[in-house]
């Protein structure tokens, strides 16, 4: 906790000096309870964005390769992130994120696996779907734009949260967290880079 703190605060003044942030929509996070946040995802920096924009500590999803040398793994591992194969079925990331969202923490998920290439969105992976579908979180989709050149704009807008209670309660299949991945929860995302 205290080296997110930390980094979180140096960050914000860093980031504010290099770059001109405008964040919108932080209202639509809950101040407590269990939360997704579900992105788009185009620079590493994207999760530094959303932590200094938000009061409440964020547990990312982060790739796997971060953790291979030493000062990665007690890096990342200190901020609190969670490692994740982001090719096949990693069991111990999925109980962990879950871990976090019955916890009453928050998540933050980049579902595309990777980042952007030249403004083409990414397939959205079930992952967010399974972990929406499978806790009673509050569902908030986000959209972050802008070029990351110095003294550039990068913009950040939290929408209002997505209502996916219809879905929980039942099984279902891979095929079904994959349609709600994809035909629900990315155009919910998608549809703010409108508002932006």
């Amino acid at each position: 906790m205290f080296v997110y703190d930390l980094c979180r605060a140096l960050a914000r003044i860093f980031l504010r000096l290099v770059y001109r942030i405008k964040a919108r929509g932080m209202e639509n996070v809950p101040s407590d309870g269990a939360v997704i946040i579900c992105c788009n995802h185009i620079h590493v920096a994207d999760p530094v964005v959303m932590a200094i924009s938000l009061k409440r500590r964020i547990i990312f999803m982060a790739k796997a390769d971060l953790y291979q040398k030493r000062f990665g793994k007690w890096f990342f591992e200190s901020l609190g992130c969670i490692p994740v194969h982001r090719d096949g079925n990693d069991l111990y990331s999925i109980k962990k994120a879950l871990g976090v969202l019955k916890g009453g923490g928050v998540l933050g998920i980049f579902p595309e696996g990777t980042r952007e290439k030249n403004g083409v969105h990414g397939v959205f992976k079930p992952g967010v779907a399974t972990f929406a579908q499978r806790t009673d979180s509050v569902l908030v989709p986000a959209f972050i734009r802008g070029t990351y050149k110095p003294f550039s704009k990068i913009e950040l807008i939290f929408g209002e949260p997505l209502d996916i209670s219809g879905y929980r309660g039942r099984k279902m299949s891979p095929e079904e967290y994959q349609a709600l991945a994809e035909d629900v929860i990315a155009p919910a995302v998608y549809s703010l880079e409108e508002r932006l």
